[in-house]
This record gives structure tokens, sequence and C-alpha cells, in this order.
């Protein structure tokens, strides 16, 4: 397992320096009725740029790997990076040189600010994501401009995935994220950064017609935008309708719900599907396999989310831990909840959502006497599978290897998540 992961990140490294770019990986071979793709790489990496469902690395894998690295995956070449991040720097500037915005320059400096600290710091996974999934749908019409074009839709996602943490971190009563402060904990701004949020939320809607207005998928694409993130708003108002007395209605169904809208749609299914819409396709069919695929991910992806939460080393996931003392409906207190019995069903609606430490290392040690990492471990090789194999199968209209990058991506980028100090007994 440890040797297959270590080939896995130096296949990484090998492409990146070799310039190979995945999205052009686009040569089909029949297996079967599974269709895999041949690389330009495959001396590196064999005959699929999918993955043997044996390489699966599960969380215990990755701790006794014992290298305490994070891998800042990427999606597009040196050269398409430094692109990419120099729209960026154009994007801020044309938002602080709006002529309506002129006698504003102080708020114009804030704003720069907001952004610089909120956006700049991620992964940029959705970004990227987007433009290299409108390179596969471009075919023969991709030019300069459009790429660029595309690289602005990532930065629209990429600043709005940055404004839903923003917020999320205030309603969560978070410390710290990737690594650093959360914003409303820097100098002190308290609840007065809701409105750093809101900033970053409607600065999209400037960028889109600034850059996009006179463009045939204008309309289409800013509905999109905008129904995700009410979609995103909507789910969250379904986690923020938690509390003490409402833990009985804590069931896998309510948080497949919470998943869908809060998070999947807007991480996973906004990047392609605004891909799809500048590359002007309108087959209904396919947007609804993207839909299918991205809910599946969000699932997952937000589960081993909710694990890292609870067992995740700080130093290394940048973030801690909150969910048991915000009594949020997390997939470990669900299935928690599914599996304990009468007497530890009491213990942990005693001392779930409090934020007594004491009461905290109640749930956890509880979480211990249930054996829920063996449950996620199991969970997670079964999902990851199940998805690699529904992404395989997918129409080749669609990029499947841009998935599959993305699925890595967010669960092979920490090394080790399991901090090696337990939590007190």
């Amino acid at each position: 397992m440890k040797s297959n992961f270590t080939r896995m990140l130096k296949v990484g490294r090998e492409c990146v320096s070799r310039q190979c770019n995945y999205s052009s990986y686009r040569t089909p071979i029949l297996v079967s009725n599974i269709s895999s793709y041949k690389t330009k790489c495959e001396s590196i990496v064999g005959n699929s740029i999918a993955p043997p469902l044996s390489t699966f690395t599960p969380v215990r894998g990755l701790a006794q790997i014992g290298q305490n690295i994070i891998e800042r995956p990427q999606l597009l070449t040196e050269a398409e990076r430094k692109d990419f991040m120099h729209v960026y720097q154009t994007i801020v500037k044309d938002l602080l040189e709006m002529p309506s915005m002129e006698d504003m320059k102080e708020t114009n400096r804030w704003v720069e600010r907001v952004l610089h600290y909120n956006v700049t710091h991620g992964k940029h996974i959705r970004g990227q994501t987007t433009a290299m999934a409108y390179k596969h749908f471009a075919l023969g019409n991709l030019t300069n401009e459009n790429m660029r074009l595309s690289y602005i839709l990532g930065w629209c996602v990429e600043i709005l995935h940055a404004g839903f943490l923003l917020l999320d971190d205030i309603m969560d009563a978070s410390e710290t994220r990737r690594g650093r402060q959360c914003w409303y904990k820097v100098d002190n701004l308290g609840l007065t950064a809701i409105n750093d949020g809101m900033l970053l939320e409607t600065s999209i809607y400037q960028i889109l017609g600034k850059f996009f207005k006179d463009k045939n998928y204008f309309n289409q694409a800013t509905k999109l935008i905008f129904d995700v993130m009410y979609q995103t708003v909507s789910g969250e108002c379904l986690d923020l309708r938690t509390g003490k007395e409402r833990m009985e209605k804590y069931t896998m169904e309510r948080y497949t719900a919470v998943v869908k809208y809060k998070t999947s749609l807007y991480s996973i299914y906004l990047p392609f599907a605004l891909a799809m819409t500048m590359a002007e396709i309108d087959d209904p069919a396919l947007f609804q396999e993207v839909r299918s695929v991205a809910l599946e991910m969000g699932h997952f992806l937000q589960a081993r989310d909710d694990f890292l939460d609870c067992f995740g080393d700080v130093e290394i996931t940048g973030k801690v831990g909150t969910d048991i003392e915000t009594c949020k409906c997390s997939w470990l207190f669900v299935v928690a909840m599914e599996n304990c019995s009468p007497e530890q069903k009491k213990l942990l609606m005693e001392n779930y959502g409090q934020p007594e430490p004491e009461k905290v290392s109640v749930v956890k040690n509880l979480y211990d006497e249930l054996r829920l990492e063996d449950m996620y471990r199991q969970y997670e090789e079964q999902a990851y599978n199940s998805i690699c194999t529904q992404i395989q199968q997918m129409n080749n209209r669609l990029p499947k290897e841009v998935f599959l990058f993305m699925l890595h991506a967010n669960t092979a980028q920490v090394k080790t998540f399991v901090s090696n100090n337990k939590h007190i007994k």
C-alpha cells in the first residue's frame, strides 16, 4: 500500500516536471464495457489514467507512511499555473479600478486585503478543475482568449468558495483555517467580517459583467452560479437548524441532504457545469451524469472532512475541529447513533454539543469504543472504489481524467492525517 501511494505521488511529480497534461490524455480504449485512457506518460503510469481499485490508500495507510507533508495537487502545467495566477491579479486590479467606485479608495484597499487573505491560500482545485474541464470540452475550438476566460470562471468559483468558508468559520466559531487564523479572528474583526463574506460573494457578479456580458453563455453561466449559491445557502440553513433538542433527528438521510446542498453542488458540480456551459454544451443527460457523480464525491469528501475534524492532526489539516462542540450533524455522530447501545446513546446525547473539554473527551472516547475509525476506513474504501467505477463508466464525452484527478487531489493531498497524540481517556 505504501509503495502504491508513493508511486502515485511520483507519477504526479514526473508528469508536472514533464509538463504532461491530464486533460490531453483522451485516447479511449475499450476494456469490456468500461473505457479507460491511454496516456502520453504511459511509460510512467501504465495504460490507464484511472487507477486500479487496488491502489486505494485508506487513512490508516496514510498515517503509517509517517511523513508530515502536504502535497499541493496541480491540474495545470507550470506555465498554465502562472497564467492562472496572473489572471487573478487582473481580476483584482479590475475590481479595485471600477469607475463607479473611484471615491471608495479605503474600501478598495480593504477589499484587496480580504481577497488576498481568503482566496489565494487554498489549493485552487475548483478553479483549476473549471479550466481543465473546459479545455476538454473545447476540443478544436480552444483559443488563448477562451482559456483566459476559463481561468476567470475558475476564479469566480474560488472566490465563491472563499466567501462560503469565511462565513462558515464565523457560524461554527472555528479558530483556524488552512493553518492560519480564521479571517474573523484577524485583528478581532468578529462579526463585522460577515460583510467581508458578502463582499466576496457579490464581487462575482461584477467579474461576470466585466468579462462575459457579451458572451452567448453569460445569462446561463450567471444563473448557474447564483442557483448553486442559493442551494448552498439553503444547505447551510439545514445544517444550522440543529441543536441539542434536534439530535434525535440526525439521520443519514438528513446528513446526505445537508452535504448535497451545502457542499457537493458548488464544490464539484459547479466547476464542471460552468465548463460545459462555456463550451455551450446543452445536453441535459450529460449535466445529470455530472451531477450524479458530483453528489457521490461530495458525500465521500464531506465524510472524510468529518472524520478529520475529530481524528485529524491539526498540524497537518490546518484546522481545529469543532464539530462535537457545535453539535454538528456529522458522519461520525450519525454512524455512532446507528451503532450505540441505549446506555451509550444516553451518554452521547448528554455530552455531544457541549463546549467543555471533558465532555468532548467523553464523546471521543465513545467513538473509540464504537471503533468508528475502523467503520470509517471500511466506508472510505468502499465509497472510493464505487466512485472510481462510476467515473470510468461515464459517457466518453465527459472528462473522466479530470474527475479522477479531482478525487485524488482531495483524498491524497495529506500523507499523515491521524495525530500520534491520542485524546485524553
